[in-house]
Formats: structure tokens, sequence, C-alpha cells
């Protein structure tokens, strides 16, 4: 059989009267050839008989699949793919090799086996060697895998199903980081039945924190961690009609290094080494989470304990139920468990910062869970101490940060919360109230958006909001924020008490108009706003959250600008909208004035007599009426502006 292109004849194939209708909706492409040779005949060859003999190679040297409604990019792509097997058909010899991608993940095997089908139906297999390569292009690697002792499997089929069994074999795990990890397990079975039937044991050993970041899909030095924890798990799973599973995964040796602040503190401590902030060793006691389950009860613990990076335990339990379809967990199954947390000041908030953001602070927390699955019902306290932010590229530092919280139900009460501005008090302060709810839903449609109602009050004093030496600016002023029905509204009025912002000497180079983007279409035709109109629409309602924002801006009393020749200050009230549903940038409507304010042009240091930026809606594009008349002189001669911020008009003037 050679297939030379895919695609077609995948079409063909789908027109014919005894083709699946998945075949229909499956899309491929690439080339492939299959050469099969048996000899003993057809019955033979079907019942198993040890007389008969195969030969069979198969090359695909690339075929990609996808489904239709995915895209490209997830498509199942095989490379360089061989398959053989030859021999009698109870005694095969099989080889195969070949990679396979999606994405950003690419798996290369390599792997030998001996075995066939013997007279009684069953299929034996024993494989050995088996390589299997992982490579994810967004992270170190790559990972392998490599058995250490043969794999045998038993496939026993029957009419309603069959039974797997291997026996007790061994694999290694290494990736790009010293250490080998052992996966262990013994004779495991699985029956399709009926009755279903599935045991397992066996042992997960020098499990190390580069295996955990690839499993969590995170970089631990971000979040200020670091060190040579090492862990060993083990598991032993009985599932028939009732569950009996047994799963640890717990610390054998090492410690971990903690970043002792996400950034450094307004109280005068230094980091040490350059810009890296203080590390300390957490000393840790016990780190180990365990699953249980027997009959139908589900508990999951976790357990921390160190000597400086504090101490967490949760308690979680639960019921599953098994249906027509196999075990699931109900929507009215109760839920019960505890979380109690006293961390010290670490780092590891940084997670819950933007990237190139960094978090400090201290937490202690109480809290008891009950009720169900679908209705969770949190009783508690949260009390956050030393909170910080800090973005050194943007010049952000808040500190000295309070949380207070209680958790009643599905409602979160903020009785306080505070930071303050880049300096300690000097800095200014923010402060804000209110709650969180998450609305109960009996029927479980709608979207979890939907379900989320918060009311935030906050209040700005001289607060310091970026402390660049180019960039300086300190606001006071009220927000209100109501998150409702996956809407958000943002009120309130905001005045800067000081400014100062020097712009750079150059701009940042943008493609030229002949410039065309092929699939890029422009926001301003038609075309482009049919198109934001499809992408927004494709979201069903209550899944993204819209924004309707009105905010009031003043520039209070000395908001200064310096840089390309300009050396003045701003005066002036601008309101800021964003119409909820949109995907047009903000507006702006107000007028902005120069006060006592220079000019520096054709190397001539001129004063600005008049100069106005009126905002009609475009927040980067205002009007421009300005005029700058060189000092000390009889005649009043110039530089008159015009027209618009994208398109000036500039003229020498004289009266």
């Amino acid at each position: 059989l050679q297939v030379t292109d895919a695609a077609k004849a995948t079409r063909w194939a789908a027109r014919l009267p005894l083709a699946p209708p998945s075949l229909a909706q499956t899309q491929l492409e690439g080339r492939a050839e299959l050469a099969l040779q048996w000899q003993g005949g057809w019955q033979s060859l079907r019942s198993g008989s040890g007389d008969t003999t195969v030969q069979l190679n198969l090359k695909v040297p690339q075929l990609d699949w996808r489904d239709p409604s995915q895209p490209a990019t997830q498509a199942v792509r095989l490379r360089d793919w061989n398959a053989e097997a030859s021999g009698r058909m109870d005694g095969l010899s099989i080889k195969t090799s070949g990679d396979v991608s999606q994405g950003t993940l690419r798996a290369r095997l390599d792997a030998q086996a001996q075995g066939g089908r013997s007279s009684s139906g069953d299929w034996q297999i024993a494989v050995t060697p088996l390589r299997l390569q992982v490579q994810d292009s967004l992270l170190p690697g790559p990972w392998s895998l490599r058995l250490v002792r043969p794999l045998a499997l038993n496939w026993q089929p029957a009419a309603t199903g069959g039974t797997l069994t291997t026996r007790a074999s061994e694999a290694e795990l290494s990736g790009p980081v010293a250490g080998i990890a052992t996966l262990a397990w013994e004779p495991l079975r699985w029956s399709t039945g009926p009755p279903n039937e599935l045991t397992s044991k066996g042992q997960l050993r020098g499990l190390t924190l580069a295996w955990l970041e690839l499993l969590g899909n995170t970089q631990l030095a971000n979040l200020g961690l670091s060190g040579n924890l090492v862990f060993d798990g083990d598991w032993d799973l009985a599932a028939t009609d009732t569950i009996r599973l047994r799963a640890v995964l717990a610390r054998r040796s090492g410690d971990i290094r903690v970043q002792t602040q996400g950034l450094v503190s307004t109280s005068g401590i230094t980091s040490t080494g350059g810009s890296t902030s203080p590390t300390v060793d957490a000393g840790v006691k016990d780190a180990r989470i365990s699953l249980t389950a027997e009959g139908t009860t589900v508990r999951a613990v976790l357990l921390w304990d160190s000597e400086r990076a504090g101490r967490a335990q949760a308690d979680f339990s639960s019921r599953i139920t098994r249906g027509a379809q196999g075990w699931g967990w109900a929507a009215d199954a109760p839920v019960s468990g505890t979380l109690r947390a006293s961390l010290p000041q670490v780092g590891v908030w940084s997670v819950l910062a933007p990237p190139g953001w960094r978090m400090r602070g201290t937490l202690e927390t109480n809290m008891v869970l009950a009720g169900t699955r679908a209705a969770p019902q949190w009783s508690g306290s949260l009390q956050a101490n030393d909170l910080g932010l800090r973005s050194v590229v943007d010049g952000i530092e808040f500190g000295n940060g309070r949380l207070r919280a209680n958790v009643q139900g599905q409602r979160l009460d903020i009785a306080e919360f505070s930071l303050q501005g880049a300096g300690g008090a000097a800095g200014g302060e923010f402060t804000a109230t209110g709650f969180a709810l998450w609305l109960p839903d009996g029927t479980g449609e709608n979207p979890p958006l939907a379900k989320v109602r918060i009311e935030l009050d906050a209040t700005a004093k001289a607060l310091r909001v970026s402390a660049r030496a180019d960039r300086r600016l300190a606001v006071s002023g009220t927000l209100q924020a109501r998150l409702n029905n996956a809407r958000l509204d943002i009120r309130g009025a905001l005045k800067a008490d000081q400014a100062l912002f020097i712009l750079p000497d150059e701009t940042a180079p943008s493609l030229g108009d002949d410039v065309v983007v092929k699939g890029a279409a422009p926001a301003n035709t038609a075309g482009g706003a049919a198109a934001s109109t499809r992408v927004a629409g494709s979201n069903p309602p209550g899944t993204r959250v819209s924004t309707d924002v009105l905010v009031a801006l003043d520039l209070g009393p000395d908001f200064r600008v310096q840089g390309r020749g300009i050396n003045t200050r701003l005066a002036g009230t601008l309101q800021l909208r964003s119409t909820a549903g949109t995907n047009a940038a903000p507006r702006l409507t107000g007028e902005v004035r120069t006060v006592l304010g220079t000019y520096k042009a054709y190397g001539q240091q001129l004063s600005i007599e008049q100069g106005v930026m009126r905002f009609m809606g475009v927040y980067d594009n205002p009007a421009l009426d300005i005029l700058a008349i060189r000092p000390n002189l009889t005649q009043r001669v110039g530089v008159q502006i015009t027209g618009t911020v994208l398109a000036p008009r500039v003229r020498l003037y004289s009266e």
C-alpha cells in the first residue's frame, strides 16, 4: 500500500459504503508506505496458528493528523516513523522508531519487542530495550525514560473485553539536570470486564525539584525557590466496584533555599549579591502529599513543616460515586476540610504577580471547609502583613501592606487592605475595603465568571505610584469597582499631587505606511471592525469580563513634562472612558494646557504663550493649539503648531 497523498486518500475512503462517519471529520496530510506478507493462509493468520509467518514493514516519512476544529499548531505530526515485524505469529520480532510532535512537545521512541499470539489466542510480548525522549521547546530538556528490566505484557481477549497483565519491571527517568529517578512497579492487572478491575502497586524514587518544575509547568526560580530536595513516592491501587488507594509523595532528603524578600524592602534591609535578594535555608522537616481512597471516601492531605519557611497543613475529603459512565464526583457530594498556614516573609508571593513583578508578605490563615462540591462553604480568617509589590522596570514599589479578611460561606469580606508608596509613610497610602462573593448555581450551567460578584472601594492619599528618575507620579482620589455577571464597572476621580515625566530623545521605531502585514485587518476599516466583532462574539456571555470605565483625571498643581525641547507644567482635567463590550481603545475627553512653559526649537529658547491639547475621544491624537514666542524681542516671532499629534502643522510665526 502506497499513500502519496493522505488527504486525498482519506476523502476517497470516507465515501466508501462502510466507512465510519468519523473518517469524514479526520484531516490527514502526508504520505506512507506499508508492505505486508504472510505465509500459511488467511484463516491461520486470523487464528494465530504457529505455522504462520509474517513480514511487515511500515514507513511513514511524514504524516499530520488533526481535528478540523483545532488550530494547525495542534496537529499530531509523525516524522521518519518506521515499524517492522517478522517471524512466526507466536514468535514475532518487532522494532519501531520515530518522532511524534504536537505543539511545542516532541517525543522520540526507539523500542524492540519479542512475542506474538499463542494458539489459545493470548498475546504475549516482552519489550526490551525501550527508550523514550520528550522535549518541550519552552522548557529545558530533553527528558528520557529507559527500561532497566524487560517489560512483559500479556493480553487475554474475551467476548466482552479482555485482561492485560504485566510482570514487575523498572525504568529510569533522567533529564537535563543531575540525578536519575527510578520508577518500579509490581505486577499489574487490568480487566475491561465486566467486571472492570485494576490493580497496581509501585514506587518512585529520587524525584528532584527539576521534575516538579516540569510537572507543574513553572520555574521555581521565579518563585524565589531553589535547592536540592529529593522526593520518594509509592502507590497501591485496587479498583473494582469499589476503590482502595494509597499514594504518597514525601521528602527523602535535601533542603530548599527561600528568597526572603520578593523585593528590597523600604525598611532599609539591603540585598546581598548585587541585585539578588537574600535567601535562607528553609530547614525542611517534612514535606508530603498523600491521597487515600476507601470505598467511596477520598481524602487528600498536604503537609509542610520547616524551621524558617513556615508551616502549612491542608486536609480535604469528599465522596465519589460510581454510575453507568464510571466513577464520578457529583455536584452534591459533601466536602470537608481544614487549612492552616503560617508563612514568614518569603518571595513565593511572586507567583501571584505579573511577569517581571515581585511580591512579598507574611501569611496567617485558619480555614474550615464544609458544604458540597457545587456549593463549598468556607469559614475562617486571613491575615497578611508587610505586603509589598515591586516592578523595577516600571519604577513601581509598594510596601508596608496589611490585609485583614474573613471568609464565611462563599463570601470573602476585606475589612482592611492597605499599601504605602515608595519611601514608607512619605510615599502616601492606598486603602481598600469590600467583598467578593461566589454565587451558588444549582443548575451548573452558568460560566464561572457569571457566578462571581465583587465590590471594592479604594482610596489613594498622595500615593507615590511611580518613583523612576524619569517618571514620578503621586496621586490622590477614590475608585469604585463592581463586578457583577461578568461585567466590571469602574468609577472614580483621581488627582495628581505631583508628577514629572521626562520624555526620551528618540521615539520607538515603527513600520512605515507602505509595509503591509498579511492577515492583519486594520482596526479602523469595516473589515477590521467586523473581525473584531466576530472574535468578541465567539465567546459565550459570562466567559470573559467586559469593562465599563469612567474615571475623572485631574492633572493637579504640579504636573511637569520635560524632553524633546519642552519644559512645562501641565494643567487640566480629562475624562477616561472605556465602554463595555467593545474592543476599541480607551477614550479621553477634555483639555490639557501648558503653564509657564518653554520650548526649544530652531536653536532658540521659546516661551509657550498658548499650549492647548484638546482630547475628543482618541487618546493618542489630541488636537493641538500651541504658540511659542521668542522672548525679549520688540517683534513677536516664534513657532505655531496646529492640527493633531499624528498630523501636526508646524509653521513659523511673526506679528
